[in-house]
């Protein structure tokens, strides 16, 4: 945290002043007492990893930074008051101690530090922005730490990542639309295929990890549980992520019965999964939201 200049304090004051002045009351240690007791009782003087550990969600983090420095603002305009008090004792002082050399030396320098002091509590002042930039240093350090964090901006790269799969298993739709066998299916995402697997898990992940780390900034993005929207009800997703074990192979295979052959069933599949892929495709961009508003952290 910014501390509070030493100079402007009544102790150096009544240290610097010298006999004459000591001789005649000016009043200016009460008003640097008054200052330094309004500093003290600032938003300056509160501890800024305190401040900027209260939560990891960027959101609410935000609407509390945004606070603060609206708050900080407020003290500011308190404490440059009472500054002006101080101000005004000095300039008082300087024609009461005309022609005493020494005292108006000290004067001229406490008036300097007084203006200083004054500057660095406006908004685009040294004290006013170290403050908050402590604040956002120290948020910075826990949000980075957290597994929401690493999962969406770490080496998981959850955005992109989940993006190219997706577009991945969109490709691998027109393949087996061109290509209408329930064999096809099994061969597209059968084995350890990661790209419908991770359609079908990272909505739980949505839930479990980055909800936990983010409540504020997920439940804005996205109502609702993930895998209730994107999962739960949508046609296939869980099917073909887990077609290592045949989900949807073996779901479209018991569809062949009738005057229903094995290109209609395929078909039908791949337009009902088609068209969940399209829903899901709105939690493709919620993880892109996501990670815009992480890189402003980054």
């Amino acid at each position: 945290m910014p501390a509070y200049p030493a100079t402007l304090t009544n102790k150096t004051w009544q240290k610097n002043k010298g006999l004459f002045a000591k001789a005649k009351s000016t009043g200016i240690g009460e008003a640097l007492t008054a200052m330094e007791k309004a500093y003290a009782a600032s938003g300056f003087a509160m501890d800024p990893v305190k401040l900027g550990s209260e939560t990891v969600d960027p959101m609410q983090f935000k609407q509390r930074y945004d606070k603060l420095g609206a708050t900080l603002q407020s003290h500011a305009k308190k404490i440059d008051a009472l500054a002006a008090t101080v101000q005004q004792r000095i300039t008082a002082a300087k024609t009461t101690f005309t022609g005493n050399k020494s005292v108006l030396t000290v004067l001229g320098r406490l008036e300097g530090d007084l203006a200083n002091f004054r500057a660095a509590l406006k908004p685009n002042g040294s004290i006013f922005t170290d403050q908050l930039a402590d604040v956002l240093a120290a948020y910075k350090k826990g949000l980075h730490a957290t597994t929401a964090y690493r999962l969406m901006m770490g080496s998981d790269q959850w955005y992109a990542t989940t993006k190219n799969f997706y577009d991945q298993v969109l490709r691998d739709v027109k393949a087996l639309e061109a290509d209408p066998r329930v064999d096809k299916i099994n061969e597209l995402w059968g084995g350890n295929q990661p790209p419908p697997r991770s359609l079908r898990t990272t909505p739980r992940g949505w839930d479990q990890m980055l909800a936990k780390d983010f409540p504020v900034t997920t439940a804005a993005i996205r109502a609702g549980k993930a895998w209730d929207t994107f999962n739960k009800n949508l046609p296939w997703i869980d099917d073909v992520g887990n077609e290592q074990g045949n989900g949807a192979s073996k779901r479209v295979r018991a569809m062949i019965q009738g005057n229903v052959t094995e290109q209609k069933a395929v078909t039908r599949f791949a337009l009902e999964y088609s068209q969940s892929l399209m829903t899901y495709r709105n939690f493709v961009n919620d993880l892109g939201k996501l990670e815009k508003l992480l890189q402003k952290f980054a």
